[in-house]
């Protein structure tokens, strides 16, 4: 038995070593925008963040930010930036930690991604801008709309995740907040990333959470995502998520933000299930709801027709 393990621990260990080599440079997939770098810094770290930004300054701001996890970066809105973009001045970054933006070995948290975004609009965006944000960085979008109410317009929010003490969530909780030390310094979290990361586990996430109609899910799609996840240093962030440290407050906030909020909801959506929706409401009962069907986490891209209207006629009304 104990052969066995021993054997068994060298050929994860292999795999390790086979799966962050070989693997080309990410490439930007926004149609019709330009891609380029700004500093951000934290602390006394200097840090780059990419971002691709299309459409006339003239129009309102719209900021991007995707959702977190292995694989993650700004290709989840690869069917929603050049359509917005007619409408807005688009701006959609890669979060640090992830895509093609450096991908330090930091202590991540829920905090700091809430400074990025509050950055990145002062400092690139330079005016207040509306939000659009998936999951967890809706969460952190939240937090940033209620300290900083100059910088953000509106909220389009898709599925926000997070700790809501209100209703007894958590939020997105995979190994335990104290587990997080331990998978970053040891080859245990090196492990358990690459085993998230392959391309058998991609495959049943995109299939089980993100999409609801597998024909959706393409060879390029998935090729996208190995490749974002397999970028040097591409772990790091991913750990901070699964130990639970990137769930920004979304109760209590959420409740109190000034601005006008549409939420978004695919119908059949398993990570953050639709009964979570009416809880928001029920603490902000002047946001919105929109629920897409045929529809689960990645409802912006499956069901992208329907969804670009939604957010161009909710961005662009009066009242």
């Amino acid at each position: 038995m104990a052969g066995a393990g021993g054997l068994g621990f060298l050929k994860l260990r292999r795999d390790y070593r086979l799966a962050w080599t070989d693997v080309p440079e990410l490439e930007n997939q926004l149609p019709g925008g330009t891609g380029q770098y700004y500093q951000f810094q934290a602390g006394k770290g200097f840090y780059k963040v990419f971002y691709v930004e299309a459409g006339s300054p003239d129009k309102p701001a719209l900021v991007m930010v995707h959702g977190v996890g292995g694989g993650a970066s700004s290709y989840e809105w690869s069917d929603n930036f050049a359509v917005l973009a007619d409408h807005f001045h688009v701006f959609a970054y890669d979060v640090l930690g992830f895509g093609k933006s450096e991908r330090p070995d930091i202590a991540y948290s829920a905090q700091f991604y809430e400074e990025l975004l509050t950055d990145f609009l002062e400092q690139v965006v330079k005016k207040p801008a509306h939000l659009l944000a998936a999951s967890v960085s809706a969460g952190q979008a939240i937090q940033v709309a209620y300290r900083r109410p100059e910088l953000v317009k509106k909220l389009v929010l898709i599925q926000p995740a997070g700790a809501n003490e209100l209703t007894g969530s958590a939020g997105p909780n995979i190994t335990g907040r104290k587990s997080y030390n331990l998978l970053r310094s040891t080859v245990l979290g090196d492990l358990l990333f690459t085993l998230v990361a392959s391309r058998f586990n991609i495959r049943t996430f995109l299939e089980g959470q993100l999409f609801y109609d597998k024909k959706r899910i393409s060879l390029e799609m998935l090729r996208q995502y190995y490749t974002a996840a397999h970028q040097k240093g591409a772990r790091f962030a991913p750990l901070a998520f699964f130990s639970a440290r990137l769930n920004s407050e979304i109760g209590a906030a959420f409740g109190k933000v000034s601005q006008p909020v549409l939420l978004v909801w695919g119908k059949q959506a398993r990570i953050t299930p639709l009964k979570e929706a009416a809880k928001l409401r029920a603490q902000n009962p002047a946001a919105s709801l929109a629920v897409l069907d045929n529809a689960r986490l990645g409802c912006n891209k499956e069901q992208a027709g329907e969804f670009n209207e939604l957010t161009r006629a909710f961005l662009e009304k009066d009242k």
